[in-house]
């Protein structure tokens, strides 16, 4: 539903936690409601871009300004990408609250935006933490540009506050 070209702005709110286990996620495209996942947990969150198109991947492709993400953990995610990745929101232009990515391995081809709750960030990043996270390039870049890991966010130009990683 949320992925149909006139449902970007649902609003949504956790009633339980979700386990994904062999339940290869398809991302939700482009968001811009608000999601709530009220202190439960996505456990298992899997994704495998392959190498081909360079997709972005995370819980979300692109939040979109306006759009909210908040009060929700994410523990297991296994991710891959081509270009950004965050277990949140590979791209964020909205905000992020008090959101927690544990446990979970993210892996990035030849891009920039690797980080585990938002790859890009050019919206705000608030209260969120990442607790024993695997990063990790899964091959050096094509044009042999140098490209950094960020715990939180990686590509940054918008606000991060309030934020831990540790583990």
């Amino acid at each position: 539903l949320v992925n149909t070209s006139d449902s970007k702005d649902i609003d949504g709110k956790l009633t339980a936690d979700i386990d994904l286990s062999g339940v290869n996620w398809t991302q939700i495209g482009s968001y811009a409601g608000t999601f709530d996942g009220n202190g439960y947990t996505i456990k298992k969150l899997c994704q495998n871009a392959g190498l081909a198109n360079g997709s972005r991947y995370g819980l979300i492709q692109t939040l979109e300004s306006g759009g909210t993400v908040t009060n929700l953990t994410i523990s297991g995610a296994q991710l891959w990408s081509e270009n950004s990745a965050g277990a949140i929101a590979a791209v964020n232009n909205g905000t992020i609250s008090k959101c927690i990515v544990k446990d979970s391995t993210i892996m990035l081809g030849a891009s920039h935006g690797l980080a585990a709750i938002a790859g890009t960030n050019t919206g705000t990043v608030t209260d969120c933490g990442v607790v024993n996270c695997f990063l990790q390039r899964r091959y050096s870049a094509a044009n042999n540009s140098t490209f950094a890991i960020g715990a939180v966010v990686e590509d940054n130009s918008g606000i991060v506050s309030n934020c831990f990683s540790y583990g």
